[in-house]
């Protein structure tokens, strides 16, 4: 099993210690990026798919750099897994 698919079955199983950098690699294996906008963007950020322009909106933890599990619930419904 290759590395992203080790991360995508952890995502999957809604771990409590998923990181911020997992997601960011999780994202960018479904091909999206980061848009930077506005003030709030230090800590709300977006991501988004150019070929399919679906758009993720989330808060980036902090202190602490573990997502909440609403988060991932969420980011799992917009890519489907």
């Amino acid at each position: 099993m290759s590395g992203q698919e080790q991360l995508i079955s952890r995502f999957c199983s809604k771990p409590i210690d998923f990181t911020w950098d997992e997601l960011i690699q999780l994202l960018n294996r479904y091909n999206f990026s980061e848009v930077s906008k506005g003030k709030s963007s230090r800590i709300r950020r977006a991501f988004v798919n150019k070929s399919t322009q679906q758009i993720i909106r989330i808060h980036q933890p902090h202190p602490a750099k573990i997502l909440e599990q609403y988060q991932i619930r969420e980011i799992r419904e917009v890519l489907e897994i």
